[in-house]
C-alpha cells in the first residue's frame, strides 16, 4: 500500500465508527390492542429493560451500577439531542 494511502487509512480508523441505527414509527396502542404485553418480553431469564431519554436517566442507572454510556461514543451529547436509548441489561 502507498504511504499516503496506509497513513490516511490509520487516520481513518481513529475517527470513524461504524454502527447500524433502526428507525421505525409504529401506532403502538392498536398492537396492542391485539396482542398480550408478555408476547414482546424476551425469553432471557434475569434481564432488565430500561429505556432512557435523559442523562439524568442514565446518571440515575449510573449511579445503581448499570452504565451504558461508557459504550457508545457520544451519548450524553445524543441524549441531549432527543435520543431514546432501549438498552437491555442481563444478570
Amino acid at each position: 500500500m502507498p504511504p499516503v494511502r496506509r497513513a490516511f487509512a490509520l487516520v481513518v480508523g481513529h475517527f470513524f465508527q461504524y454502527q447500524t441505527c433502526y428507525l421505525c414509527e409504529t401506532d403502538i396502542q392498536e398492537i396492542l390492542k391485539e396482542r398480550n404485553e408478555a408476547d414482546f418480553l424476551p425469553r432471557i431469564h434475569d434481564f432488565t429493560l430500561k429505556i432512557v431519554s435523559t442523562n439524568q436517566q442514565a446518571d440515575e442507572l449510573a449511579a445503581d451500577g448499570l452504565d451504558f454510556r461508557s459504550y457508545v461514543i457520544n451519548a450524553r451529547e445524543r441524549l441531549d439531542k432527543g435520543t431514546i436509548a432501549f438498552y437491555v441489561f442481563v444478570g
